[in-house]
């Protein structure tokens, strides 16, 4: 552990008076090598413009903003927002956002700077970890691509595949809609305050279209949460109440029909065999 990094941190928050807040995770990195892997790993060019999510005191901002084509930082600290346009070399200051990132629009931020897509490079709260990746699934269309550096088993459960442990729902809707490459994982020890566990990188490419063909996307998420819910009970048991299936007998009669077996647990089904089902629930929904 560089020891020089944290009290220089702890000397930027005093002097701006803000103290690291639990609610808001704000953990920050004190390591500028780290950042400038993360950078690294997130493969931002000098043609790509960034969405960087709660920047903090600028440490990724920085080797972000040196890479690309241009940076534009969501903090919902004014205190911290209002410090980033002095310590960002290059950055405007219509380029700073002050507000929660689950507010904003990322088809009105792409618009007005003339982008396509957007690359979204975050270090995000634990807390609302899910909510962040189900914020970049929504908006799809306006991101090219999420490196998000999250809580360790939240980042392999993302990408986890069918039969392993940590898969489940959020794997499901992350291999649906993008395509996760895991990075190196980073030390508690390199946050201010220190974080109790440790942090892996992960990257999520938009896919052009969704994996699988699925007639009704809000059917496919309630198939797949349900199923999950009661991840240790047969398919025909656990998705005996989606859509008015009602008895289990129904629902094994249905899994039957796509070819699946109501024995089944959800952990050891593809995302192909989830779309399946949730097809011919939206069929029978329609009859």
């Amino acid at each position: 552990m560089d020891s020089a990094k944290p009290p220089r941190v702890k000397d930027q928050l005093a002097e701006l008076e803000v103290k690291p807040s639990k609610q808001r995770g704000q953990n920050f990195l004190h390591r500028e090598e780290t950042a400038s892997r993360i950078a690294d790993f997130s493969g931002v060019g000098d043609q790509d413009v960034v969405l960087e999510i709660g920047p903090g005191l600028g440490m990724l901002s920085r080797q972000l903003s040196a890479r690309a084509k241009r940076l534009i930082v969501v903090e919902v600290d004014r205190r911290l927002a209002d410090d980033l346009e002095k310590n960002i070399p290059g950055i405007s200051v219509d380029d700073i956002i002050c507000q929660d990132v689950r507010t904003v629009e990322l088809s009105s931020i792409a618009k007005a700077r003339d982008a396509n897509k957007l690359c979204v490079v975050a270090n995000a709260p634990y807390s609302i970890s899910s909510e962040i990746v189900a914020w970049v699934i929504e908006q799809r269309e306006f991101v090219s691509s999420a490196t998000l550096l999250l809580q360790k088993e939240f980042a392999e459960r993302a990408a986890a595949d069918p039969g392993s442990k940590r898969y489940g729902a959020l794997s499901v809707f992350c291999g649906q809609y993008t395509s996760a490459e895991l990075g190196f994982v980073v030390d508690g020890k390199q946050f201010h305050p220190p974080a109790n566990v440790d942090s892996r990188l992960i990257k999520l490419t938009i896919r052009e279209q969704p994996r699988a063909a699925v007639a009704d996307p809000i059917t496919f998420r309630e198939v797949v949460r349900t199923a999950f819910s009661m991840r240790r009970k047969m398919l025909s048991n656990s998705l005996s109440s989606v859509c008015g299936l009602g008895e289990s007998s129904a629902a094994a009669e249905l899994l039957n029909d796509v070819g699946i077996d109501p024995k089944r647990r959800p952990e050891t089904l593809s995302i192909e065999e989830f779309a399946a089902i949730s097809n011919e629930v939206s069929a029978r929904k329609a009859t």
